[in-house]
Formats: C-alpha cells, structure tokens, sequence
C-alpha cells in the first residue's frame, strides 16, 4: 500500500514488474495492477499472501460467466494516492522535456501550482507572468514524486477526479 514515502520498487506491481497502472487494492490490501488482478478469478488468490480475492458467491458467478471480471475489478478500490505517486515519479523522470514551448529543450523547473516543467527560459517567462508571478517553482533535481503527488489538487476519494471547489452564490 502506499506510503509515505515510496521507493521506486514500491510504485512497481509485484505480479508485472512494470510501475502501477490503475493500482487495485485487494481484500488482503495488497496493490496490484487492474490487468495484473483480471487473470486471477481462476485461482481467487492473491499471488503475494494467497488471500481469498473474491467471495464464494461471486467466484462462483465469474466461473460460470454470469458477471464478467472486467466489471467486477472495476469495483475494487483504486489506490489514487499510489497512482499520483507514479505519475510524480513520470514526470519528474531524467530526460524530460520543457512541457511549455515548443524548442524542445530540457526541463529544469517544475511549478508547483501548475505542475508544468519548464526550461530556463519558461521559467523566467512564468515567473513574470502576473497570473503565475506568485506560484513556486522549484528545480527538477530538488523535487520528491511525493511532495509533487501531494502538491497536486486534491482528489476525490471515491473517483479519483480532481474536487471543483466553487462558491454556490457567484
């Protein structure tokens, strides 16, 4: 589950290797990719403690295709907090390109705020601009996937969906 602090082998699912995409959180609370937990409903068995995945019931259903496990895995919790740790970690990879002009140059900064890498000189640019005067932008080398993760605009528990806060009287 993620944690605090996650470490590179940490943001990996243990089943493909590969960093989470879509991280499910098993009844036993284990991570696993949502393709990563589609083969299971054969066994019903977590393959790191071997714990129960699905209900009796239910397994029974998906053995005899009355519910597909598409539809069942869809409902397993998303860890959203691990997902924005390994897209932090993506953006903040060596190498990255400035995501703000177009001269393809390497990223230096990173906006907190906006959450843009930037060049040299988009930084300058940024940090003139009155609408992004005030934001703080830090250099890439400075910056950990899990203060980036936790800089970003809170998300809906339930959805993952950045929250939309807005006044009811304007």
């Amino acid at each position: 589950m993620a944690t605090a602090s996650a470490e590179p082998n940490e943001r990996e699912c243990p089943v493909c290797m590969n960093d989470f995409e879509t991280p499910k959180i098993l009844p036993c609370g284990h991570l696993l990719c949502r393709k990563c937990v589609i083969p299971l409903w054969k066994t019903n068995a977590c393959p790191l403690c071997r714990g129960q995945i699905f209900d009796s019931p239910l397994h029974f259903m998906l053995i005899f295709k009355v519910v597909k496990i598409e539809n069942f895995v869809n409902h397993l919790p998303t860890d959203f907090v691990m997902e924005a740790l390994v897209q932090s970690a993506r953006v903040l990879a060596k190498g990255t390109a400035c995501g703000t002009c177009d001269a393809n140059n390497k990223a230096e900064f990173i906006c907190m705020q906006c959450l843009d890498t930037m060049c040299s000189s988009c930084h300058k640019i940024h940090k003139k601009m009155s609408m992004s005067r005030s934001h703080d932008v830090e250099s890439l080398s400075s910056v950990t996937p899990e203060r980036l993760a936790a800089s970003g605009p809170p998300l809906c528990a339930d959805h993952g969906d950045k929250q939309f806060l807005f006044c009811q009287d304007c």
